[in-house]
C-alpha cells in the first residue's frame, strides 16, 4: 500500500466509500487501491467486452443499477487454450469487432481489491444477444486494474471531457469516460503518433485524454477522425480508424 500511494498521480472519488488511485506517469505498473466499502454489492455475472491482440484488454459492459454501475478496464491474461481460439476466430472472422466474457459470478469492487483468477466463457460476439461461444470453462487473470470508477446517474457539473486511452506502443484504444445518465460506452481503436507518449502508455498502461469543451464528449465519435487534447501534459491528436464497441440502451 505504502509502495502504491507513493506512485498516486490522481485518484477518482467514488460514491458508496470506493476510491481508485491512478499510478503516477512514471510508474512501471497502473494499480489501484480500493478503499473498504462501506455496503457491499452483491455477486452478480459481469460481462466484459475483451479487445487487442498482443496484449488483451476487458472493458466492463456497465449500466446505471447496482452492481453494475462500475466503469472498469483491465488488461487479462487468457488461458492458453483460450488464447488460441480468441486469435484463430479473430483471423477468420476479421469483420467481427465484438468479443465478450460471460464470468462466473463475483463481486467486482471485491475483484479489483482483491484481484483472483476466475472462470469465464468466451464469445464472438455479445454474450447476451445471440454471440457464438468459443471456448467454455477460461481462466482469467487480471494483470493490472487500468481504470475503474463508480457510475454515477447525476454527478457533479464537469467542465471538461475525458477520455482513458489504454494500450502499449504497437496498440492504442480509446475509451469515452463515462458521465451523467443518459450516456454511451463507446470503445475506439487508435493511432498515437507521438512516440514519447506511446512509450509512456505502454509503462502504465493507461492514460487521460482531456478535451477543455465537454461538449466535445456529448455524441459518440464517427470514424475515421481526428481527436485532439491533452495527454499527459502534453498537446495529442489521435487518429481514430475505428468504432469497436457503441452502446447506448444499457446506460438509458
Amino acid at each position: 500500500m505504502v509502495t502504491t500511494l507513493r506512485r498516486v498521480k490522481h485518484c477518482v472519488a467514488l460514491a458508496a466509500a470506493l476510491l481508485f488511485v491512478q499510478a503516477t506517469a512514471h510508474a512501471q505498473h497502473s494499480q489501484h487501491s480500493p478503499a473498504p466499502l462501506s455496503t457491499p454489492d452483491r455477486p452478480g455475472v459481469h460481462g466484459m467486452l475483451v479487445f487487442g491482440t498482443g496484449r488483451v484488454y476487458a472493458s466492463h459492459l456497465p449500466m446505471f443499477h447496482s452492481p453494475h454501475d462500475y466503469q472498469v478496464l483491465l488488461e487479462i491474461i487468457l488461458s492458453d487454450s483460450a488464447r488460441a481460439a480468441y486469435t484463430t476466430s479473430r483471423r477468420k472472422f476479421p469483420d467481427e469487432q465484438v468479443y465478450t466474457l460471460e464470468p462466473e459470478k463475483f463481486v467486482l469492487p471485491a475483484m479489483l481489491q482483491q484481484p483472483r483468477p476466475f472462470k469465464a466463457t468466451l464469445y464472438r460476439g455479445h454474450f447476451e444477444r445471440g454471440g457464438t461461444p468459443i471456448a467454455g470453462g477460461v481462466t482469467v487473470r487480471i494483470a493490472k486494474v487500468l481504470y475503474a470508477k463508480q457510475l454515477q446517474a447525476n454527478p457533479d457539473p464537469e467542465t471538461k471531457a475525458e477520455y482513458v486511452l489504454v494500450g502499449n506502443e504497437q496498440e492504442q484504444f480509446l475509451v469515452h469516460r463515462i458521465g451523467a445518465r443518459p450516456n454511451f460506452d463507446q470503445v475506439l481503436r487508435v493511432s498515437l503518433p507521438d512516440a514519447r507518449t506511446r512509450k509512456q502508455l505502454a509503462q502504465q498502461g493507461s492514460l487521460v485524454l482531456t478535451q477543455p469543451r465537454l461538449a466535445a464528449s456529448a455524441e459518440p465519435i464517427t470514424t475515421p477522425a481526428t481527436i485532439t487534447g491533452e495527454v499527459a501534459g502534453r498537446k495529442a491528436a489521435l487518429r481514430a480508424s475505428g468504432s469497436l464497441y457503441l452502446e447506448h440502451e444499457d446506460l438509458k
